[in-house]
């Protein structure tokens, strides 16, 4: 059975799809696009999935969480992605690394390929593609928008107006 949790956070929808074990996808918008018309029952949906809503709801007030410990399902997706997500997994919140850094630990040059990788995750937040910018410090691509990553990075004290702190 698939699960669907929809979370409004200030301007922000969250929408996370997980089956009883594992999340299978999790997607950030500005705008509420996941919603249909009229108002979808609430289905019971695993505890885990609740602690998750209340992980994130902790996370954008500001608090320092732990996302890893959120079962991902990864095993339908390349060797190449796992490695990759696993590497951005490893950046501690309120730090940002570059593709070239993760290059490096995967002993590749396929810095592109890395940003392909990141601009294709399933589970922004989760896996924190959004604390990946340029070796010159600039945001870079993030596949739920530049506001959002910047909002993200914010919001993990990283970000001020004059770019990357």
């Amino acid at each position: 059975m698939l699960y669907s949790l929809e979370i409004k956070i200030d301007s922000l929808w969250i929408k996370v799809i997980s089956n009883e074990e594992e999340i299978e996808k999790l997607s950030l918008l500005s705008e509420n696009f996941f919603i249909e018309e009229g108002s979808p029952k609430k289905r019971r949906v695993p505890y885990w999935l609740r602690r998750l809503e209340g992980d994130l709801r902790n996370y954008f007030s500001g608090q320092r969480v732990d996302f890893g410990k959120y079962p991902l399902k990864i095993a339908n997706y390349s060797v190449f992605s796992q490695k990759v997500w696993r590497e951005v997994k490893k950046i501690p919140y309120g730090e940002v690394r570059s593709y070239k850094w993760i290059g490096k630990k995967l002993n590749t040059r396929g810095y592109r390929a890395i940003g392909r990788v990141l601009s294709l995750n399933p589970f922004p937040l989760l896996i924190p593609c959004h604390r990946v910018v340029k070796k010159n410090g600039s945001l870079g691509g993030f596949s739920q928008g530049e506001e959002i990553k910047k909002r993200l990075l914010e919001i993990e004290g990283v970000f001020c107006e004059g770019g990357i702190n």
